[in-house]
C-alpha cells in the first residue's frame, strides 16, 4: 500500500513504516483506492485506523497514536466550520465566526448530563453497593471423587466411574462391588452469572466515561480561567493583552465566564464525587471476584428476568441504556470512518481557513474568493498580494506569493517529536495541531496550536506570516538595481535626491521617494525613453512601502537609511502605536531584523519579532 507523506509531500510505502514504534495516522493519505475491511477508502483520504492499529496482512500490524478528542472539541468545530462555511459562500469574511469554543457548547456540556444524575441516584439509594457485596449467585455443581461417607449426591455417571476404576473399590463380592470412593456432586456458590458480568463491565464503562468527561470539564476549566487571568497579566504587552482579552470577549463577557466557572466547579465536584464511588466499588465485593476476562459482554444487553425484575439489579439496565443513548450507540465501522472523516475535513478544511483568515483580517488584509475555484482566496494589502488555495489531494493550505510557497499542515491528532521534527528541515512548512499546549506553541516558531481552547493561536500564526512576508523584502533592501544602461539625464535626476545611492556605478534605493519625485522621474525616464528604468525603480519603491510604512499599524515611519552597511532604523510616527524597528548587520554581514513596542514587558506577539534575514 502506497502512501503520501503530507508533511513532506512524499511517496512511501506503508512497510517503510513498520519500524516506527507507533505512528501518526492524519499525517498520510492513501496514494490509490484501499479495499479495508468491508469498505474501500478512496484515494488521497486520510489514513484510518480503528482502535490504534492497522492491520498489514496475518503478521504486521501498523500501531498508531489515537487523538484524545473530547465532545467539547468535536463540537465547537463542528459547530464553527458550519459557520465558516456560510461565510465563505456570502463572501462575508468581515463576519468570520470566533475560534473558540462557542458559547452555546460551554452552556449546554458544562450541565449535568441524565447519565450523571442517574448514576448519582441509583448510588444514593445503595443499589449498586448492595449488588457489590450482597449479589445473586447461581448454584454450581461439579463432579468429585471422594470418600463414600463424605458423598451426599451421586453423580449420574458414579456408576460407569466405578467400574472403569478398580482402585476406588473397597471390596468385590458376589452380589457386587462395595465403593471405596464415588464420584459424587459437589455444590458451589457460583458469582459468574450473566447479570454479575454486566455489573463489572458497567463499572468499567462508567468509569472511563466519568474519567473523560471529567477530563473534559476540567481544561474547560483552565481555559476559563486562563482567559479571566488575562487582564492581570504584567507580563503581556497591553495591546497584545488587549486582543487576546477582545476575542474572548467576542465569545464570552466577564459575567458569562464567571457564572459558567461557578457551574463548571459544581459539575466537576459531582463528578470527582462518582468517580471516587465507582474506584471504591472496583476496588472490593464483587468487582475483584470477577476475572478480567469474564468481565466483557455484549453491547446489546440480554433482558434476563434478573435484569429487568430484580429491584437491584433492574438499575444497571437503566444505566446500561442511558449511558448507551448518552454516546449514541457503538456505531459501525462504516459510521465510525463516515464521523472520522467529516472531523477531519471539518478540521483541515474549515477551522485551519478560519484561523489563516483571521490573521490575515487582523494585519489589514483584504479578502476576496477567486471566481471558478473551489477553496481558493485572494489576499492583497497595498503591494502584497497573496493567493491562498487548498491542495485537494493533500488537503494543505498554500499561501503563494511572488517568490514563495508556504505549506500549512493541519493535523487533528497529538504533535509527536516525529512531527516537530520535520519542522527543522522545511522553512517553509507550518504545522496546525489540534493537539498540544502552549509550551510546545512557544517552543516551535512553526508551530500553531489551533485548538478552540488556545486564544492564542491566531496571534501566533499573525507572528509567522509577518516573518515570512517581510524577510524578501528585507533581504532586497538596498541591493543594487538591474537598470541596464542608465542615460546621463536619468542619472542627474538621481544624484539629486538621497533615496538613491550610487556604488560603483552600482545604483542602489535605499528610500521611497515622494509624489514629486516619482513624477519627476517619471518624466526623466520617458523623455530618454527608458520607461524599464523607471518601472524597475517603482517596482522596488512599492516594496519598501512595507517598510518605510510600520508593519503593524501601516501608519508613516521615521525612516533613516545606514548606506555603509545596508541597513536601517524606523519608528513609526503613530503615538498610539510607538514602534522602533531596525535592520542590523554585523561583522560578517549577516543581517537581523528587529521590530518591538516600547515598555517592559515579556509576551509580545507581533508588537515583538526578531529574526535573521
Amino acid at each position: 500500500m502506497k502512501l503520501i507523506d503530507r508533511l513532506t509531500q512524499q511517496t512511501l510505502d506503508v512497510e517503510e513504516l513498520l519500524h516506527i514504534d507507533a505512528i501518526v495516522p492524519e499525517r498520510y493519505v492513501l496514494e490509490m483506492d484501499w479495499p479495508f475491511q468491508s469498505v474501500t477508502l478512496p484515494k488521497f483520504s486520510f489514513l484510518f485506523a480503528d482502535g490504534g492499529s492497522i492491520r498489514l496482512n496475518s503478521s504486521k500490524n501498523l500501531h498508531t497514536y489515537a487523538p484524545e478528542i473530547t465532545l467539547t472539541i468535536t463540537e465547537s468545530i463542528n459547530y464553527i466550520g458550519e459557520l465558516v462555511k456560510a461565510c465563505c459562500v456570502d463572501e462575508s469574511f468581515q463576519n468570520l465566526p470566533n475560534p473558540l469554543v462557542p458559547n452555546s457548547v460551554f452552556d449546554s456540556e458544562t450541565q449535568l448530563k441524565p447519565l450523571e444524575k442517574m448514576l448519582q441516584e441509583v448510588i444514593e439509594k445503595g443499589h449498586l453497593h448492595h449488588i457489590a457485596y450482597n449479589p445473586r449467585m447461581d448454584m454450581r455443581y461439579d463432579e468429585e471423587l471422594v470418600d463414600v461417607s463424605r458423598a451426599k449426591k451421586i453423580s449420574n455417571n458414579a456408576h460407569r466411574y466405578l467400574a472403569g476404576h478398580s482402585e476406588t473399590w473397597q471390596q468385590r463380592s458376589l452380589v457386587g462391588i462395595r465403593p471405596k470412593k464415588v464420584l459424587s456432586k459437589v455444590s458451589d456458590d457460583e458469582l459468574l452469572i450473566y447479570e454479575n458480568k454486566v455489573f463489572a463491565q458497567l463499572l468499567d464503562k462508567l468509569r472511563f466515561y466519568v474519567a473523560s468527561r471529567l477530563n473534559d470539564l476540567i481544561q474547560q476549566q483552565s481555559n476559563l480561567q486562563a482567559a479571566l487571568n488575562l487582564r492581570d497579566s504584567s507580563e503581556t504587552y497591553y495591546k497584545l493583552s488587549h486582543e487576546l482579552c477582545q476575542l474572548w470577549a467576542d465569545n464570552l463577557n466577564a459575567d458569562e465566564t464567571e457564572n459558567i466557572l461557578s457551574q463548571l466547579e459544581e459539575t466537576i465536584l459531582y463528578n470527582q464525587q462518582l468517580l471516587s464511588t465507582i474506584k471504591k466499588l472496583q476496588s472490593s465485593g464483587l468487582y475483584v471476584q470477577i476475572p478480567p476476562p469474564h468481565r466483557k459482554v455484549a453491547d446489546q444487553l440480554h433482558k434476563t428476568n434478573i435484569l429487568n425484575y430484580d429491584q437491584h439489579y433492574r438499575h444497571l439496565n437503566r444505566l446500561w441504556s442511558t449511558l448507551y443513548e448518552q454516546k449514541n450507540k457503538t456505531p459501525s465501522f462504516k459510521e465510525k470512518i463516515e464521523s472520522y472523516w467529516k472531523f477531519q475535513y471539518e478540521y483541515a478544511e474549515e477551522y485551519s481557513l478560519l484561523i489563516i483568515l483571521k490573521a490575515f483580517s487582523s494585519l489589514g488584509f483584504q479578502i476576496s474568493k477567486i471566481l471558478d475555484q473551489s477553496s481558493a482566496y485572494s489576499l492583497q494589502r497595498g503591494s502584497l498580494r497573496f493567493a491562498l488555495k487548498l491542495d485537494e489531494e493533500l488537503t494543505i493550505w498554500k499561501i503563494s506569493s511572488s517568490q514563495d510557497v508556504l505549506n500549512i499542515v493541519p493535523i487533528a491528532n497529538e504533535s509527536h517529536e516525529d512531527i516537530l521534527e520535520e519542522l527543522e528541515n522545511n522553512p517553509n512548512l507550518i504545522l496546525f495541531s489540534l493537539g498540544g499546549n502552549l509550551e510546545i506553541q512557544k517552543k516551535y516558531e512553526r508551530f500553531v496550536w489551533a485548538n478552540p481552547f488556545n486564544f492564542e493561536a491566531v496571534e501566533k500564526f499573525i507572528v509567522i506570516v509577518l516573518e515570512w512576508i517581510y524577510k524578501p523584502i528585507l533581504k532586497s533592501y538596498s541591493k543594487e538595481l538591474n537598470l541596464g544602461r542608465v542615460p546621463q539625464t536619468v542619472r542627474n535626476e538621481l544624484e539629486l535626491h538621497s533615496y538613491t545611492v550610487n556604488k560603483d556605478d552600482q545604483i542602489q534605493l535605499v528610500n521611497v521617494l515622494n509624489s514629486q519625485q516619482l513624477s519627476a522621474l517619471e518624466s526623466v525616464c520617458l523623455s530618454a525613453n527608458t520607461e524599464n528604468i523607471y518601472n524597475e525603480i517603482r517596482k522596488q519603491h512599492d516594496h519598501y512601502l512595507n517598510i518605510t510604512n510600520c508593519p503593524i499599524c501601516l501608519s508613516n515611519a521615521y525612516f533613516e537609511p545606514r548606506t555603509s552597511n545596508e541597513t536601517f532604523i524606523a519608528e513609526c510616527t503613530n503615538s498610539e502605536c510607538g514602534l522602533s524597528y531596525k535592520l542590523t548587520s554585523d561583522g560578517n554581514q549577516d543581517k537581523e531584523f528587529y521590530l518591538k513596542a516600547s515598555g517592559d514587558w515579556v509576551k509580545g506577539g507581533r508588537w515583538n519579532l526578531n529574526f535573521r534575514v
